[in-house]
């Protein structure tokens, strides 16, 4: 009996690995609220035919005001459900985490004080997307609202190569 159960999890795991897909990327990003442009990094792992696992970081390219000096980047982990593909395009809904920190600082050139401050928020994602399935390389679009004390819609496009 253990020989079955050992023979039926290697079999489960082999065809699992067998199924998975692995891809890495990245592209340009956009915030609504901030109204600033970024990077975006993102890996995705296919878990079934419908079902993957993204997560993202993102770093936004912020003005500095004067001596005031701004950075803002989150992480991201959603879950996405694709619907399947149609031709080579691949429509996807997304729900996820999303944890954005905003950093200011005051550079007024003093050796004493730290003035530097800081907000780390905890958020939810929703949204979709459109995958332009070419095979190894998968140029997609992205909208993604998060829903947080910062809200924003955040647009994304780039591409991803699969594996």
């Amino acid at each position: 009996m253990k020989k079955l159960f050992v023979l039926l999890f290697l079999y489960t795991c082999l065809a699992s690995s067998a199924q998975a897909q692995f891809e890495i990327g990245g592209g340009l990003i956009y915030g609504t609220d901030i109204e600033e442009l970024g990077i975006s990094g993102r890996a995705a792992f296919r878990l079934t035919d419908n079902w993957r696992i993204q997560p993202t970081f993102n770093y936004f390219f912020t003005e500095d005001v004067g001596s005031i000096k701004t950075s803002v980047w989150s992480l991201n982990a959603d879950a996405n459900y694709v619907f399947g593909v149609f031709g080579v395009l691949k429509p996807y809904v997304l729900a996820g985490l999303n944890i954005t920190t905003v950093r200011v600082k005051i550079d007024d050139n003093s050796f004493l004080a730290d003035n530097t401050e800081s907000d780390t928020e905890v958020g939810v994602n929703l949204g979709g997307g459109l995958d332009f399935d070419l095979k190894k390389v998968i140029p997609f679009v992205e909208i993604k609202f998060v829903l947080s004390d910062f809200d924003q819609a955040v647009l994304a496009g780039g591409v991803k190569f699969g594996f």
